[in-house]
Protein backbone atom coordinates (compact mmCIF):
# COMPACT_ATOMS: atom_id res chain seq x y z
CA UNK A 1 0.00 0.00 0.00
CA UNK A 2 1.06 3.54 -0.59
CA UNK A 3 1.90 5.94 2.37
CA UNK A 4 -1.40 8.17 2.84
CA UNK A 5 -3.91 5.61 0.54
CA UNK A 6 -6.60 3.68 2.72
CA UNK A 7 -6.67 0.10 2.72
CA UNK A 8 -8.65 -1.41 0.01
CA UNK A 9 -12.50 -2.05 1.38
CA UNK A 10 -14.65 -5.03 0.51
CA UNK A 11 -18.49 -5.28 1.36
CA UNK A 12 -19.67 -7.99 3.82
CA UNK A 13 -23.02 -9.71 3.38
CA UNK A 14 -24.26 -7.95 6.20
CA UNK A 15 -23.69 -4.80 4.35
CA UNK A 16 -20.93 -3.77 6.87
CA UNK A 17 -17.71 -2.62 5.28
CA UNK A 18 -14.42 -3.85 6.10
CA UNK A 19 -10.73 -3.64 5.41
CA UNK A 20 -9.00 -6.63 3.37
CA UNK A 21 -7.74 -8.96 5.82
CA UNK A 22 -9.85 -8.60 8.29
CA UNK A 23 -9.76 -11.69 10.73
CA UNK A 24 -12.93 -13.42 11.59
CA UNK A 25 -13.33 -12.45 14.86
CA UNK A 26 -13.75 -8.72 13.80
CA UNK A 27 -16.27 -9.80 11.43
CA UNK A 28 -17.99 -11.88 13.46
CA UNK A 29 -18.62 -8.49 16.18
CA UNK A 30 -19.47 -6.72 12.52
CA UNK A 31 -22.05 -9.07 11.69
CA UNK A 32 -23.19 -9.12 15.41
CA UNK A 33 -23.56 -5.65 15.20
CA UNK A 34 -25.45 -5.60 12.63
CA UNK A 35 -28.02 -7.84 13.65
CA UNK A 36 -28.42 -5.56 16.72
CA UNK A 37 -31.48 -3.09 16.26
CA UNK A 38 -30.76 0.56 15.28
CA UNK A 39 -31.52 3.87 16.70
CA UNK A 40 -34.40 5.22 14.84
CA UNK A 41 -34.43 8.95 13.77
CA UNK A 42 -36.96 10.65 11.48
CA UNK A 43 -34.51 10.58 8.67
CA UNK A 44 -34.86 7.05 8.42
CA UNK A 45 -38.31 6.56 7.76
CA UNK A 46 -38.56 3.29 5.93
CA UNK A 47 -36.99 1.93 9.30
CA UNK A 48 -39.98 3.13 11.25
CA UNK A 49 -42.50 1.79 8.98
CA UNK A 50 -41.23 -1.83 9.20
CA UNK A 51 -41.03 -1.14 13.11
CA UNK A 52 -44.28 0.02 13.14
CA UNK A 53 -45.97 -1.98 10.93
CA UNK A 54 -44.41 -4.86 13.21
CA UNK A 55 -45.86 -3.17 16.77
CA UNK A 56 -49.33 -1.83 15.55
CA UNK A 57 -49.94 -5.18 12.83
CA UNK A 58 -53.69 -4.68 13.26
CA UNK A 59 -54.02 -0.20 13.04
CA UNK A 60 -56.80 0.99 10.89
CA UNK A 61 -54.53 3.20 8.57
CA UNK A 62 -57.18 5.32 6.77
CA UNK A 63 -58.56 6.37 10.13
CA UNK A 64 -55.21 7.06 11.77
CA UNK A 65 -54.36 10.61 12.26
CA UNK A 66 -50.82 12.64 11.55
CA UNK A 67 -50.95 13.27 15.96
CA UNK A 68 -51.94 9.35 16.42
CA UNK A 69 -48.79 8.02 14.22
CA UNK A 70 -46.57 10.92 16.07
CA UNK A 71 -47.35 9.05 18.90
CA UNK A 72 -46.60 6.25 17.82
CA UNK A 73 -43.20 6.95 16.22
CA UNK A 74 -41.74 8.52 19.55
CA UNK A 75 -42.71 5.71 22.09
CA UNK A 76 -41.00 3.12 19.49
CA UNK A 77 -38.67 1.65 21.49
CA UNK A 78 -35.74 2.26 19.65
CA UNK A 79 -36.83 5.98 18.04
CA UNK A 80 -33.91 7.94 19.67
CA UNK A 81 -34.35 11.55 17.21
CA UNK A 82 -35.92 14.76 19.12
CA UNK A 83 -40.16 14.62 18.57
CA UNK A 84 -39.76 18.54 18.32
CA UNK A 85 -38.13 18.11 14.79
CA UNK A 86 -41.56 16.56 13.79
CA UNK A 87 -43.59 18.52 11.19
CA UNK A 88 -46.59 17.73 9.18
CA UNK A 89 -44.93 17.17 5.78
CA UNK A 90 -42.61 14.65 7.60
CA UNK A 91 -45.49 12.89 8.96
CA UNK A 92 -47.52 12.71 6.07
CA UNK A 93 -44.87 11.28 4.40
CA UNK A 94 -44.15 8.67 6.69
CA UNK A 95 -47.99 7.72 7.05
CA UNK A 96 -48.23 7.23 2.99
CA UNK A 97 -45.11 5.19 3.33
CA UNK A 98 -46.78 3.67 6.14
CA UNK A 99 -49.58 3.01 3.72
CA UNK A 100 -47.91 1.68 0.95
CA UNK A 101 -45.69 -0.75 2.63
CA UNK A 102 -48.46 -1.86 5.01
CA UNK A 103 -51.00 -2.61 2.30
CA UNK A 104 -47.89 -4.51 -0.16
CA UNK A 105 -47.51 -6.71 3.39
CA UNK A 106 -51.26 -7.54 3.27
CA UNK A 107 -51.13 -8.78 -0.56
CA UNK A 108 -48.31 -11.69 0.59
Amino acid sequence: MLPGRLPRRTWLPTGSISPVGTDSAQRQIMSASADTPHPLYWESSYEIVLQLIARYPDVDLDSLGLQDLYQMIVTLPDFVDDPALAHDDLLTEILREYYEEATTHDQR
